[in-house]
């Protein structure tokens, strides 16, 4: 029974963070950097421009919120949903988005470079323009994205990589990669 009290603690202070990060970005304030929003929901809120760098995104629910140019970098975002969220040139290098859900979220143009993209859903995403050199692509079925002119230079996919039809892997750069 203490622990179930102790979680529902939890989840009302972090409940609480979110209510305060969305007025504080309605006053104007923009760095979020090392914050915990664990579990937050922030559906369909504007954070556009926001720095959340090295934030605690686990499981934090991003679905259609608008994010444009924010920093993402060294987040956990383990679980994390920003489904048909609004990403345009956000900045995630370093980030660890384990099976984090982009379904249909617009990335154009943003940073993904090096990233491990292999447990994370990405149906209807849109690639455009998103530098994903050095990723990692092996086993992802990309059939359903729009990947044109995604920079993937020395990004690794394999056998088991789906890529949209026509799209042609090795004149975008990417490196076909047999060890894990």
């Amino acid at each position: 029974m203490k622990r179930i009290s102790l979680l529902f603690l939890l989840l009302i202070v972090n409940l609480c963070g979110c209510r305060s990060i969305t007025s504080e970005y309605k006053e104007g304030k923009r760095d979020f950097r090392k914050v915990n929003l664990r579990f937050g929901k922030f559906k369909g809120q504007k954070l556009d421009r926001s720095d959340f760098s090295r934030s605690n995104l686990v499981w934090a629910e991003f679905d259609r919120a608008s994010m444009k140019g924010c920093l993402l970098r060294f987040c956990q975002a383990e679980g994390a949903s920003f489904r048909s969220a609004d990403l345009r040139d956000a900045d995630l290098r370093g980030t660890y988005l384990g099976t984090a859900d982009f379904s249909r979220a617009n990335l154009k143009n943003a940073d993904l470079r090096g990233l491990n993209l292999t447990k994370g859903t990405w149906t209807n995403t849109n690639f455009w323009g998103c530098r994903l050199n050095e990723a990692n692509l092996r086993g992802l079925d990309l059939s359903k994205t729009n990947i044109d002119r995604a920079i993937l230079v020395v990004a690794k996919y394999d056998e088991n990589t789906i890529w949209p039809p026509g799209f042609d892997p090795v004149k975008a750069g990417a490196v076909r990669s047999t060890a894990p």
